[in-house]
């Protein structure tokens, strides 16, 4: 009697324990039953509405950004894998346009430019998926079997490599504090103090009966103007801070952002079996997304580009 009645409350009061994740399916299932008895019985998705994408934890999604960095041996493989989570390429995008947004406002005119970050950001994504998606169906003959969606959710992935190219010289440049008014140079006015006064003894030469006074300012005159022969004695101090920034941006180029865009190469470039079309689009690829890096550095976050500036 006691048995039956422990049995009957397990399966009867004892609610099964549910965990909720935030994702989406795949969209590469194996046709055998449902989708979401892959899941499992104790877990009931959150956006079920949504059958295309995968489910996938804080911590899967740190680890997918870390294997970003990391060429694929085997790349066809990376495809078999859940990877369409909309959290991980979200996340990533919003980092990099809150740091170029941040960045831009250390550089004249002193303002946030979000909106053009996330115009170029936005094109960048929309262009090259749509570019990537059009030459693998044409090498491919219609055959291509990677997504718009998936290729989008990877070129995403790949610019962890342009965040982290982008924060290392960040760190490193010193940029200028803003300043509401112009003020006079300190060369200005001791070139004004010198030429004021050798002007009034000049003036003053002829009533005290001597010129004397000419030799000092003349010195003065002479060494000031050496002094402006040679500016880089003057900005010295922030010319080596922002060489220590253009020297790391220099090694994070082909060690950070490199190896993440052969990732997405190599990736995107698996299901095309032809070697001409694989060079075109690979070319085309790897040129885009590093050339997106240096665009963004030069606009955004070095310290001497001033954006609308003329000449």
């Amino acid at each position: 009697m006691s048995s039956s009645s422990n049995s009957f409350s397990r399966q009867e009061f004892i609610a099964p324990r549910k965990r909720y994740k935030f994702g989406i399916m795949d969209e590469e299932s194996d046709g055998s039953g449902s989708s979401l008895d892959s899941v499992g019985n104790s877990e009931t998705p959150l956006l079920s509405a949504f059958p295309h994408f995968s489910y996938a934890t804080p911590f899967e999604i740190l680890r997918r950004m870390a294997l970003s960095l990391v060429p694929p041996l085997h790349p066809s493989r990376v495809l078999m894998k859940p990877l369409l989570d909309p959290v991980g390429p979200t996340v990533v995008i919003t980092i990099l346009i809150c740091l170029l947004s941040y960045a831009s406002s250390k550089t004249e005119p002193f303002k946030y430019r979000t909106l053009e970050a996330l115009t170029i950001v936005g094109l960048y994504m929309i262009i090259s998926s749509s570019v990537v998606f059009f030459f693998g169906h044409m090498f491919t003959g219609g055959r291509y079997n990677i997504s718009f969606l998936k290729i989008s959710i990877l070129l995403g992935y790949s610019l962890i490599g342009h965040v982290l190219s982008l924060v290392i010289p960040f760190a490193l440049y010193s940029y200028k504090d803003p300043s509401p008014e112009p003020q006079l140079g300190a060369v200005d006015q001791v070139m004004g103090r010198i030429v004021t006064e050798h002007a009034s003894d000049k003036l003053l030469a002829p009533l005290s009966g001597g010129e004397s006074s000419d030799v000092p300012h003349n010195s003065q005159a002479s060494a000031l103007r050496e002094n402006l022969n040679h500016p880089s004695s003057v900005i010295s101090g922030q010319t080596k801070s922002n060489e220590s920034g253009d020297s790391a941006f220099l090694i994070c180029l082909p060690f950070l952002a490199g190896p993440a865009t052969l990732r997405v190469a190599l990736v995107l470039l698996s299901p095309i079996q032809s070697p001409p079309g694989r060079m075109i689009l690979g070319t085309i690829l790897c040129l885009c997304h590093l050339l997106l890096l240096i665009i963004l550095h030069a606009s955004f976050v070095h310290p001497t580009f001033q954006y609308g500036a003329k000449g």
